[in-house]
């Protein structure tokens, strides 16, 4: 009888390791795009490719004046994380305030100071043996500031800072796109029922940066509810999800798209 509850025990804790270790985001080996709060108010996105063994580090100043997510107002970028944490929202609101502004496919979030991140233990593994192996040099880094994506500017309190100035430049967008969706050629459609113009083609920009074309964005009449992703690619489905976070239920089925994305009214409350 013991043997029996020895071996039952053992299996528990086998299965209970399984799941910790399982990677959170990395199911696919697919990039990593995780933004981190770094010292003295220095934002960095790191993009991580897990295939290829390359970490490049996208570094941002705090001083960039930026919409923050929620409909929390002009911030600087720096002060991002702490509004996160004074509004009980975490390092989300950081996450998806970089995705609302610069377009980024950013999935995961850290702050250096404290470690706090919303990584499985699975994905912090992976991240540790990543940086064992890997030999890195200054072009593994981009200095945002040093590229069109950012203007020096007077802010509205009155001191100098940054504003975004144009597009994402081409040598930081060609770090996004996985190996799957450029070689899938995925097409996908946007539908905006948020009742604001301009929502689906911002959401475009950030799907595009994933490497999916979009196809199709549509404005239809205002509905009253977060937002929705359908297709029958759920590689795709899975990974803007990652993104968007979105749990309703699909209006418009995909049809000819590899993905739907739908947005309602609730949506820009939360983005």
């Amino acid at each position: 009888m013991k043997r029996i509850w020895f071996l039952v025990i053992l299996l528990i804790l086998a299965a209970s390791g399984v799941y910790l270790l399982r990677p959170k985001f990395w199911d696919s080996g697919e990039k990593l795009v995780m933004v981190i709060n770094g010292k003295n108010q220095k934002i960095v996105v790191s993009v991580i490719d897990p295939q290829s063994s390359t970490w490049t580090d996208i570094e941002i100043p705090g001083s960039v004046s930026v919409q923050v997510a929620g409909e929390l107002g002009s911030w600087r970028l720096g002060s991002v994380w702490q509004l996160g944490v004074n509004e009980k929202l975490g390092g989300g609101l950081l996450a998806r305030t970089m995705v609302k502004n610069f377009a980024f496919p950013v999935v995961a979030w850290q702050d250096e100071a404290t470690g706090r991140t919303n990584l499985g233990l699975g994905d912090r593994i992976r991240l540790r043996l990543l940086r064992l192996k890997m030999s890195r040099g200054p072009a593994d880094i981009i200095d945002l500031t040093k590229t069109s994506f950012l203007r020096k500017a007077k802010l509205a309190d009155g001191e100098w800072g940054w504003r975004l100035a144009g597009g994402v430049p081409s040598n930081v967008a060609a770090l996004f796109p996985g190996k799957a969706a450029l070689q899938a050629g995925y097409k996908a459609r946007i539908i905006n029922y948020s009742g604001t113009s301009g929502v689906g083609e911002n959401l475009g920009r950030v799907v595009e940066t994933m490497g999916v074309k979009v196809a199709s964005v549509q404005k239809e009449a205002a509905r009253d509810f977060d937002c929705a992703i359908s297709g029958a690619d759920d590689y795709l489905v899975k990974r803007l999800n990652f993104i968007f976070d979105c749990k309703d239920k699909a209006i418009e089925g995909a049809e000819d798209f590899d993905v739907n994305l739908e947005v309602g009214g609730d949506f820009i409350r939360r983005f």
